[in-house]
């Protein structure tokens, strides 16, 4: 098995070009998070509600 490590100049570069693109475009950033945030709780009620129906159904 292969593990891959990744170095601290990659990680480095990485966070840098992510520093990069966050300053540059902020507000897109910012309507990205809130609407990704919207999604992920729109999916998190979304399966409790069909859990909610399947409990239901099997009349637990």
């Amino acid at each position: 098995m292969e593990i891959t490590f990744i170095s601290p100049e990659a990680a480095q570069a990485v966070a840098q070009a992510v520093n990069d693109i966050m300053s540059q475009n902020q507000v897109l950033l910012t309507n990205y998070i809130q609407s990704t945030m919207l999604y992920i709780a729109g999916c998190v009620i979304g399966i409790g509600t069909a859990i909610g129906i399947l409990r239901g159904v099997k009349g637990d």
